[in-house]
């Protein structure tokens, strides 16, 4: 089935409606793809993005995964736990505030088996795809696609810290798991610590 916008013969479509039709399909396509792939991994889409967004930009702290991908701080607290459970990151101390940690990336051979099964395709698609434009053309696309991600990121920030009435109890309730599981990482690098000296 074609995705490609349309609109009728009475009612030709706008610059605005192609926007907002080529916007969301784009962003259907893109959550569904990645749902897939999660599920070839084990992992949901967030948390295979996050380990993504490890890869591109090296370790960072739970703040810095936040504010990349416009999750809240709590959020990336939980998908970081989950993934640190997995085996696929780890947590370190942050040398330069104690209250945070460093997240990054294990060494997975799963993920570097089935990556290139994956990504090789895709990015091939993708290269034929580009070589039918010119780099004029190109380069309007990646303009309207990074404002399209900038969006997309307000957006998910607006949503996941909304203050709409009666979340102030969601909102206490979430803080307590955030500071508990900064605490269960904490607990968690001292056993670290104290099995390495045990060990050498």
């Amino acid at each position: 089935m074609s995705t490609r916008p349309h609109s009728s013969a009475d009612q030709p479509a706008t610059t605005a409606d192609l926007g907002e039709i080529v916007g969301r399909e784009l962003s259907t396509a893109i959550v569904v793809f990645h749902e897939a792939v999660g599920r070839k991994l084990g992992l949901s889409a967030t948390e295979r993005k996050i380990l993504d967004v490890l890869q591109r930009t090296g370790p960072a702290t739970a703040g810095q995964l936040a504010e990349h991908t416009g999750l809240t701080s709590g959020a990336i607290t939980g998908i970081v736990n989950r993934l640190a459970h997995a085996g696929y990151v780890r947590r370190d101390a942050n040398p330069a505030d104690r209250r945070s940690v460093i997240v990054s990336r294990r060494a997975s051979p799963r993920l570097d088996r089935v990556r290139p099964e994956i990504f090789g395709p895709l990015g091939q698609a993708i290269t034929d795809l580009s070589a039918k434009y010119t780099q004029a053309e190109l380069g309007a696309i990646a303009t309207y696609l990074t404002g399209l991600t900038e969006i997309l990121r307000e957006q998910t920030q607006r949503i996941t810290t909304s203050t709409r009435p009666g979340t102030r109890q969601a909102q206490r309730d979430q803080v307590v798991r955030v500071r508990r599981d900064e605490a269960q990482a904490r607990r968690e690098q001292h056993r670290a610590r104290r099995d390495d000296r045990r060990a050498q």
